[in-house]
């Protein structure tokens, strides 16, 4: 039986904005020197790939989205089962707590996922958004499993050696400044 080729590390999303309406879905796959994330949007897919040896971050970004879905599906769920409670009718107590359900499961679902985030991937020539990354836990998970990746590929730096290389960086980036004539602001030289 042959190998498999790609490996999924997060499952077709939704993604989030306007994007919802076009039933866009966004995935991630693990391949052997690369993730491969693929974007269906109806008839068409489009396919991106970082190479392990090109990406230069991985950077999450924690959101409100998690925190303003609760705080908006909580009042909800508290008030129609208020509600119900203080009604003697046993139908409309019924039927107020079905409707209770109703931002009920998505508040479950969003508390199950956890905290949100973006999730983005720089390299030396684009800076992408990885939307099938938008929960936290997931995103840490991920991350865990292919740092080691990035590491074997690009090489790691020990943890002593990063300030230095960092106060390296940032003197040879410095230009100079020159001022030739007070009443002028200074000019910059390579």
């Amino acid at each position: 039986m042959a190998e498999k080729q790609y490996i999924r590390l997060a499952r077709p999303r939704l993604r989030s904005g306007f994007q919802v309406a076009a039933a866009a879905r966004s995935s991630l796959w693990l391949g052997k020197d690369h993730l491969l994330c693929i974007e269906t949007n109806g008839y068409t897919e489009t396919y991106k790939r970082f190479y392990f040896r090109d990406i230069q971050a991985v950077m999450l970004h924690r959101t409100k989205r998690y925190l303003i879905a609760n705080s908006i599906l909580i009042p909800l769920v508290v008030l129609f089962v208020a509600l119900g409670m203080f009604v003697d009718d046993s139908a409309g107590r019924i039927a107020l707590f079905c409707i209770a359900l109703l931002p009920g499961i998505p508040l479950i679902v969003n508390l199950v996922r956890g905290p949100s985030c973006v999730c983005r991937v720089r390299t030396a020539v684009q800076e992408e958004e990885i939307p099938a990354l938008a929960n936290v836990r997931k995103a840490q998970a991920v991350l865990e499993r292919i740092r080691p990746l990035i590491g074997e590929t690009q090489g790691l730096l020990p943890r002593e050696e990063i300030p230095a290389r960092l106060s390296e960086l940032a003197t040879q980036n410095q230009p100079r400044l020159v001022v030739d004539d007070p009443n002028l602001p200074p000019r910059m030289v390579s």
